[in-house]
């Protein structure tokens, strides 16, 4: 499927550009190559830090939709859809919220804009905190005060996470050994998908250099059957596998050009993580 997508860049190379059919397909590699680089170099760290913060939020989630509907529904409307409600916190709980009753958040709108400025690194501390803990947070006014409340917070958790694994150490080195094992067998399951995917390139370089005609190949194999079927039958073949082509190649381009899109509006309008819901 690649191979007929892409064809046609290549036939375009030859005849615009006067190249063989080996280097328009090199020309080809190079062009997919460096625009993907470009691509990961200028946006990959932006892409990757939103949506490591769009998941860090995603735990919050159904409570921020639920105060929302409450603001925004007539009250017999959420009476009616409460219970529906209540069953997709919990699924959603069990899904991605933490485990631990005691570090569900509830936090009125004033904490919520404290934590919802926090970092990803931030708000793992704050969740880790006692409730008591939290209050003295909560009521630091200077945002260099909670910043240094957190690292000193983190610190301590470090620390008393090292004298843990001092204590102990026999169980540790065997979860480690088991760990290394899983990891060794992960490792070896990683190197074999990313040989899976190292044949993809070959095999699209040797489709989109051979000049093997379908459709001929097609009309001696159908020899059997008289002139006129075997012409009706092959033309028709043709066009459909010609509407398929054109319907996945319009589908492609109109995919990147509207996330490409989504994303440059969703960022100029200062929407939080603009590029990661447009590329979505």
């Amino acid at each position: 499927m690649l191979a007929i997508l892409l064809r046609p860049i290549v036939t375009f190379f030859e005849d615009k550009l006067s190249l063989g059919r080996m280097a328009s397909i090199l020309l080809l590699y190079l062009l997919v190559i460096g625009s993907s680089g470009s691509a990961i170099w200028f946006l990959g760290g932006e892409v990757i830090s939103q949506t490591r913060e769009f998941m860090g939020t995603a735990a919050d989630w159904p409570e921020k939709l639920e105060d929302k509907a409450k603001k925004s529904l007539p009250p017999e409307t959420w009476e009616a859809f409460s219970e529906q409600a209540k069953v997709f916190k919990e699924y959603w709980k069990d899904l991605l919220g933490p485990k631990d009753p005691a570090l569900v958040l509830r936090l009125e709108p004033e904490q919520q804009r404290i934590y919802d400025s926090l970092s990803i690194e931030d708000r793992e501390t704050f969740r880790s905190l006692d409730s008591k803990e939290r209050e003295d947070f909560l009521e630091l006014t200077k945002l260099t005060e909670r910043k240094a409340y957190l690292n000193r917070k983190n610190l301590e958790m470090k620390n008393q996470a090292m004298e843990l694994m001092e204590k102990q150490g026999g169980q540790i080195a065997e979860k480690s050994a088991a760990v290394l094992k899983s990891a060794w067998s992960g490792l070896l399951g990683l190197f074999a998908k990313i040989t899976y995917l190292a044949v993809i390139p070959i095999y699209l370089f040797y489709f989109l250099s051979s000049n093997r005609n379908f459709f001929n190949d097609l009309d001696q194999e159908l020899a059997f059957l008289s002139d006129s079927l075997r012409e009706d039958l092959v033309f028709l073949i043709r066009e459909f596998v010609g509407i398929l082509v054109a319907f996945f190649r319009g589908q492609l381009l109109i995919g990147l050009l509207m996330g490409v899109g989504y994303a440059i509006g969703f960022s100029l309008s200062g929407l939080k993580f603009g590029i990661t819901l447009g590329l979505l």
